[in-house]
């Protein structure tokens, strides 16, 4: 997934007076052969939503149907795998998205519930669980509530976990070619909830 802000009108004109930033959310099929754009959607700002007649005037003013609602940009990528997924034209092997996109658990369980495996960037800042949640509820002692939160002694930062393996877990990919030889990436996985 992807998004931009792509500009029909030349670098130096600008938008069209009146048309919000122009963003957009691109799902892009990329093989050995060849990248190719599978479907996109405009990003409509939450402003651009709101109720009164500035904005219907506005929005009438560049075409943009009343019917058209404020999503976020993951909740439109999830909306475009979907519809490719439902077409059956394209199969998805693995989807990738930027930080907005994995830092967004919503968008993240509608992967997991269509099945697809995915590589997501997330702040080094976001926490997870190193074990089950599950199996991180403590016992029951005998006296007062029943516990039903897991502890947190399984939690860590993302960028706590990636410093903790060792040299044996991480291993170099190359990607392509780059405008100064090869792009290559180092990768662990390591399973988190």
């Amino acid at each position: 997934m992807n998004d931009a802000r792509p500009d029909p009108w030349g670098p130096e004109a600008g938008n069209r007076p009146g048309l919000p930033d122009q963003v957009g959310v691109f799902l892009v099929g990329v093989t050995p052969g060849g990248a190719a754009l599978l479907d996109h959607q405009l990003y409509l700002p939450e402003s651009w939503c709101a109720a009164g007649k500035a904005v219907a005037e506005r929005r009438e003013k560049v075409h943009i149907p009343e019917t058209v609602a404020f999503q976020t940009k993951p909740q439109i990528a999830a909306g475009l795998i979907r519809q490719t997924l439902v077409l059956g034209a394209v199969s998805l092997d693995w989807i990738t998205a930027d930080e907005e996109y994995g830092r967004n658990g919503e968008f993240l369980d509608e992967v997991e519930r269509l099945e697809l495996r995915y590589v997501v960037e997330v702040p080094v800042h976001t926490t997870v669980w190193t074990e089950d949640p599950a199996s991180c509820v403590p016992p029951y002692g005998g006296r007062g509530r029943v516990p039903t939160r897991p502890t947190r002694a399984s939690v860590a930062t993302v960028a706590a976990v990636a410093s903790s393996l060792g040299r044996q877990s991480w291993q170099t990919l190359r990607m392509r070619e780059g405008a100064r030889g090869p792009l290559a990436f180092e990768f662990a996985a390591v399973r988190v909830w």
